[in-house]
């Protein structure tokens, strides 16, 4: 199970189609992340975050970020131009894709763990949902993973 999650418990005595139906299309499996989308999200980041194909967290888990790579293989020939952002530090739920200046590493998506500082190498592109935040904290090696984008 995604989150270790292996029972649902529904404490209403009985449920409308819409609730049965809601509770039958969940997948176990699989986590959605709810983004908050940055302004500036270009069309191709936009199209690499809801590639439902390719996101899952990276065996080798880094300090400061989940690493989503398999991206880089499927993108690599996508044009990915560094945009502004000015603050110095990128915090934790912040949701980056590394641009042109990253260079081998271009347009894999990282999630942000614990701030690190803008190196310039990083676009911005969303932030997870602050009550979402402690699901970061649950992301295992080799999980699956997709986006709802807002």
């Amino acid at each position: 199970m995604a989150l270790c999650v292996e029972d649902i418990i529904v404490s209403t005595q009985f449920l409308n189609d819409d609730e049965f139906t809601t509770l039958q299309n969940i997948n176990l499996h699989l986590i959605t992340l709810n983004l908050k989308t940055d302004s500036g999200v270009s069309p191709t980041e936009k199209g690499i975050l809801l590639d439902q194909t390719i996101h899952f967290v990276r065996p080798d888990l880094a300090e400061y970020m989940i690493r989503s790579t398999l991206v880089r293989i499927k993108y690599q020939d996508c044009d990915l131009h560094a945009r502004p952002f000015n603050g110095k530090y990128f915090e934790k739920g912040d949701f980056v894709i590394l641009n042109n200046k990253a260079q081998n590493y271009k347009v894999e998506v990282q999630i942000i763990t614990k701030r690190i500082i803008n190196d310039g190498i990083r676009n911005l592109v969303g932030q997870l949902d602050e009550n979402e935040q402690k699901i970061v904290d649950c992301l295992l090696p080799n999980r699956e993973f997709r986006f709802n984008l807002s």
